[in-house]
């Protein structure tokens, strides 16, 4: 949920402000029911949660750390030092996606950051970002519907009126 304030924040527009109020919202409700006693159930599911964090973190830190970089799936395996498959399952339930389509993720919002916050050209973003131009064009317009020169600029702020 943090990324998502996060995400939501870096591509500003009148529509923010509501969305960033529900998902925060959201995160207190989530902070709500954490500090919330639980059953034996539920306390073994989120001791389940936990140890897959605690199994991953290596994996999700050389992740994090290497996103930009030319990243293989063997690369990452050798860091989790588990088979393609139970990495798959592991991360699917702990971030929703599956290693790849998780480095992509972390690429697009990095990009976007990018693309509202520096003069670089799409073509210097997209390196930056661990992409060549064709891959990042076709990655971005999966992620946004829309090519990253027109999110750019549909989405940078406007100079207020008075500014020089």
């Amino acid at each position: 949920l943090c990324a998502d304030i996060m995400n939501e924040a870096a591509r500003w527009d009148k529509n923010s402000v509501p969305a960033i109020q529900g998902l925060v919202y959201a995160l207190l409700k989530k902070h709500e029911r954490l500090m919330t006693p639980i059953d034996e159930n539920d306390a073994a599911l989120l001791s389940e949660k936990m140890d897959l964090l605690r199994e991953l973190g290596p994996t999700l830190n050389y992740m994090n750390s290497r996103y930009t970089e030319s990243i293989s799936i063997d690369d990452i395996l050798q860091v989790a030092k588990m088979s393609k498959s139970n990495l798959q399952r592991k991360m699917i339930a702990v971030t929703g996606m599956a290693p790849l389509k998780y480095i992509h993720h972390l690429r697009m919002n990095y990009a976007t950051v990018l693309l509202l916050h520096s003069r670089n050209t799409v073509t210097e973003i997209a390196s930056a970002v661990g992409y060549n131009i064709s891959s990042f064009n076709r990655q971005f317009l999966k992620n946004f519907g829309i090519t990253p020169t027109e999110w750019r600029k549909r989405n940078q702020k406007k100079d207020p009126p008075n500014a020089k």
